[in-house]
Order: C-alpha cells, then sequence, then structure tokens
C-alpha cells in the first residue's frame, strides 16, 4: 500500500542526481529503508508471479525508476509502469473521497469533489487522461458534461487518475539523465546487473515465434500489436481482441496466442488463457473475426501510415489485407517455379 495520497512525483528534488546519490550513500534510517523497498519492488518485477509491495512511499518509488534507468530496459519499465499504477488505482479507490482532491493535486490534476462519490474534472484533462481508457462508458460522449467539467463516479475517476499517474512516471521516467544514473549507481553495479540479468532470462522464456505465419503478410496494425507486445507494451482492449482473433483466423492455434502475451507487463496465464478461448469460442460458443479497419480508426489502433494497400478505397478488413498479400505471394511463388 502506499503510504501517502501526496506521492509526490513533482517535488522537484527527486529529478536530481544529488538526490539519488544521497539516497544511496546516507546512513540514515529512512534512507536505508528507501533503497531496501526500491529494490524489493524491482526484484518482485523480475519474478514469475509478481506481487505488490506491501510498503511503497514516494521516495521509494522515485528510487525505483533511478534503478530503472540505469538498467534501462523498456520492456521493464512498462512492467514497472503497470504495477505501480495498479497499486496507486487501488490506493484511489480506497481513500475517503476528501483525500481524493488532495491526491491528484499531488500529481498536478485539479479534481474537485461535487457531493457524496461524484467528482468533477476539466474537459481537457478528461480528454488526455482517458486516451487508453478501452470500452464505451470511458468516451467522452457518455460523460456528463456542464461548462467545460466533466463529472465522473469514482470508480470512473480512479482510472483517469492511474491512467494521469503512468504519464507522470514516464516523464519522471525520461528525465533522468540515463548516463547520471549509471554514475550514481556505480557503486551497486552487481545490483543493477543482477536484476537487468533476471529480467533478459525471464523474457527470452517468454518469448516465442509464429511458426509457419508469415508475418511478412500482415498488415501494418497487427505487426505493430506485436512489436509492442514483444517490447512488454499493455495493448489496448480493441488491438488484443484483434490480435487475438486476427492470429486464429489465419490458423494459429490457442497455445501460440497465449504465448505471445507471456511479455506483457501484466500477464496473467489464467485470465490471457480465459480471454483467449473466449475470442477464439472455445469457451463462448461464437469466433470472433476482428474488427473492420474503419473500427481500428475510430478508436486510434489502426497504424496504416504510408501503407499503399491499406490506402485502398476497397480495402476495409484486416483479413482482407492478408488474404489479397497472400494471393501476392502465392502467385509471385508460382512465376518462380515456371
Amino acid at each position: 500500500m502506499i503510504s501517502s495520497p501526496r506521492l509526490g512525483f513533482l517535488r522537484e528534488e527527486m529529478h536530481s542526481p544529488e538526490w539519488a546519490s544521497s539516497q544511496y550513500t546516507s546512513f540514515d534510517r529512512n534512507a536505508a529503508q528507501t533503497r531496501q523497498d526500491a529494490e524489493n519492488f524491482l526484484y518482485s518485477l523480475v519474478q514469475e508471479d509478481v506481487t505488490k509491495p506491501d510498503h511503497i512511499t514516494p521516495e521509494s518509488l522515485a528510487l525505483s525508476l533511478w534503478l530503472l534507468r540505469a538498467i534501462n530496459d523498456s520492456a521493464l519499465f512498462s512492467r514497472f509502469s503497470v504495477t505501480a499504477r495498479d497499486i496507486y488505482q487501488h490506493m484511489i479507490e480506497t481513500f475517503n473521497p476528501d483525500m481524493v482532491e488532495d491526491a491528484s493535486m499531488s500529481l498536478g490534476m485539479r479534481v474537485e469533489r461535487v457531493e457524496g462519490k461524484i467528482f468533477r474534472i476539466r474537459a481537457l484533462d478528461y480528454i488526455r487522461s482517458s486516451t487508453h481508457l478501452s470500452g464505451a462508458r470511458y468516451r467522452l460522449a457518455f460523460q456528463d458534461i456542464k461548462e467545460g467539467w466533466v463529472y465522473l463516479e469514482k470508480s470512473v475517476l480512479s482510472k483517469v487518475l492511474r491512467e494521469h499517474f503512468v504519464t507522470r512516471i514516464k516523464e519522471f521516467y525520461e528525465s533522468i539523465d540515463q548516463r547520471a544514473a549509471v554514475q550514481i549507481l556505480g557503486e551497486f553495479h552487481d545490483l543493477v546487473q543482477y536484476i537487468g540479468d533476471q529480467w533478459i532470462a525471464i523474457k527470452g522464456k517468454r518469448t516465442t515465434d509464429l511458426g509457419s505465419v508469415d508475418q511478412s503478410l500482415f498488415p501494418p496494425c497487427i505487426k505493430e500489436y506485436l512489436v509492442e507486445v514483444r517490447d512488454g507494451v499493455n495493448l489496448p482492449h480493441m488491438a488484443r481482441f484483434t490480435l487475438v482473433s486476427f492470429l486464429h483466423k489465419i490458423g494459429m492455434q490457442n497455445p501460440e496466442i497465449m504465448a505471445l502475451f507471456k511479455t506483457a507487463p501484466d500477464f496473467n496465464q489464467r485470465i490471457t488463457e480465459y480471454q483467449v478461448d473466449h475470442v477464439t469460442g472455445q469457451i463462448s460458443g461464437t469466433e470472433y473475426s476482428p474488427p473492420k479497419c474503419e473500427v481500428l480508426r475510430s478508436n486510434h489502433v489502426c497504424y496504416w501510415g504510408d501503407d499503399k494497400l491499406c490506402h485502398q478505397e476497397w480495402l476495409r478488413h484486416p483479413l482482407q489485407y492478408y488474404a489479397v498479400k497472400k494471393r501476392g505471394s502465392s502467385k509471385k511463388a508460382s512465376s518462380q517455379l515456371s
């Protein structure tokens, strides 16, 4: 449990190399506890069964980010962000309503309690922080908006705040000079190396390939989803659904599909197995197809870029893209044999 609603990521001293260095050179009891909490947090991330730490302070979270910057692995950072995000959401959900305003203000977002469990935030803040939330209930069109304010129940607000929290974590992480982090933690090279090596070993166990499936024929959206999954990025719900249903339709087996998601920061074997089996019809009785291209574009998970085939007016579906590419590949192979 995070010990205080004031997470303190806006505190300037935590961004400085001097602060990070002092945490690793001080004999103060609090500094020693901060180091232990930060190290335990990262140790928990590189284990097969990730458990949320019992005690996290603003200082230990910040120091964890300094350690992560020294390790400099994007997938491990993504895993850290998701774990910290979920802890923060739980904290907001269990807070007394009066404390929610204070917690949000400490991260630079203005939240006002209206009455009971109803809060309001500025519409622009809502738009910025709800981008990665999937589901119709989180779209701006479905919210109660008055004079530039969005009125939300606490359950929805907690998810908006958690996404803002992730943004603040990323900003903090990227503000740290990687060379400075390595230099400061030079005396603790063995610690940094151990955590990094453990993570690389686990990533190696969790990777898989697509067997006989020809990735070169995939549409840009599917290629992008696969890159993000392998880099340890959590895909939005729509992207996950599209990836699973697409791979199923082109012939991949469920165990192969599930193995792809093992590098995701929030990977859970039981939940992933249920979701894949549901989409592929094993337990739902319905084999779902990927959404049309226009649906992917409206949900901001289309990556057509400069791909000429994607820009053809008649092309409306990821499976259609794959079929066209496959026919072209077969014709090319036949011409080479003749």
